[in-house]
């Protein structure tokens, strides 16, 4: 980390990826996550958020919301290399999105989509009726 910090100058931070390592930079991997990021969020939050109004407020208690419920919780178990291969077989080779931020953005918005439902279900269930 101490003989690296000089290398960590605004040159850095604004180039793109050269062959020569004095004039690579890391532009195009922050312009990537954050496109990435940008669409995981836009997916996954409201999809997530209505899924859980649903279950929460409308949904009848019948056999198949508590399906739906134990599969929720189980997919939020489901290790992320899973859904990588998951992404890779769906977006990348069925929908033929090849290697692209879209393809990661829709893989990441399926692994944070549990996790959203869940913590969205709590959260609705944590205001008293009365409001």
């Amino acid at each position: 980390l101490v003989r690296g910090l000089p290398w960590l100058d605004w040159q850095f931070l604004t180039s793109f990826d050269s062959r020569f390592p004095e004039r690579a930079g890391i532009l195009a991997a922050m312009v990537g996550t954050a496109l990435t990021i940008v669409i995981t969020v836009i997916v996954s939050l409201p999809v997530g958020i209505m899924s859980a109004i649903y279950l929460e407020e409308y949904a009848r208690d019948n056999w198949f919301t508590r399906l739906i419920e134990i599969n929720i919780a189980n997919l939020a178990a489901v290790p992320s290399i899973i859904y990588g291969l998951l992404g890779l077989a769906v977006f990348v080779r069925f929908f033929g999105l090849n290697r692209s931020i879209l393809a990661g953005g829709l893989t990441l918005a399926l692994l944070v989509l549990p996790i959203i439902i869940v913590v969205s279900r709590e959260a609705i269930r944590s205001v008293p009726n009365g409001i």
